[in-house]
């Protein structure tokens, strides 16, 4: 009955709480500089993947809006309205990509810093290894060099280029 009583406004409330909350001790840990630094930086990461999607759209809209002539449609209304509504959403995937990104590495600073100072000495060891261990130059030829227009050595009659030149 409590459920039904309250509405869907009291849970919107409390989860709009609950988020300014999370944002807040995001904010606190890592300051308030730094808070706005990421969220210009996602913005700005955001805005240059979606916008490319969203000329792209476009494009695809403006070669694709002729067919609008045929539903007896005007086409220059159409590409009005529905590049509009593409803008929209170019705005609503901003945002959400956004807000998404920073709820999401609101505790990635911390475990950051604790994976970071873990795998630092492994990598510090693979790299000496690797430094000191012997290079092998891959498999060795046997045979001749077969030519692209030559006939190829696995007896199929073919062209090399045509055969195992393939794979090559």
């Amino acid at each position: 009955e409590s459920v039904a009583s309250s509405g869907p406004d009291k849970y919107l409330d409390d989860i709009l709480t609950h988020l300014d909350g999370i944002y807040e001790s995001f904010e606190g840990t890592l300051g308030p500089d730094n808070c706005r630094e990421i969220e210009r930086f996602l913005m700005l990461r955001s805005i240059d993947t979606n916008w490319v999607q969203h000329l792209t759209s476009m494009e695809n809209l403006r070669q694709g809006i002729g067919l609008q002539a045929v539903g007896q449609r005007d086409p220059l209304v159409m590409y009005r309205k529905e590049g509009h509504e593409m803008f929209q959403g170019l705005q609503q995937r901003i945002q959400d990509d956004v807000s998404h990104t920073i709820f999401r590495t609101g505790e990635m600073p911390l475990n950051m810093n604790s994976n970071h100072s873990k795998s630092s000495p492994k990598r510090g060891r693979r790299q000496s290894e690797m430094a000191t261990a012997p290079r092998s130059n891959g498999a060795k030829r046997t045979g001749a060099k077969v030519g692209r227009n030559q006939q190829c050595p696995c007896g199929s009659g073919k062209k090399f280029k045509r055969c195992c030149g393939l794979a090559a």
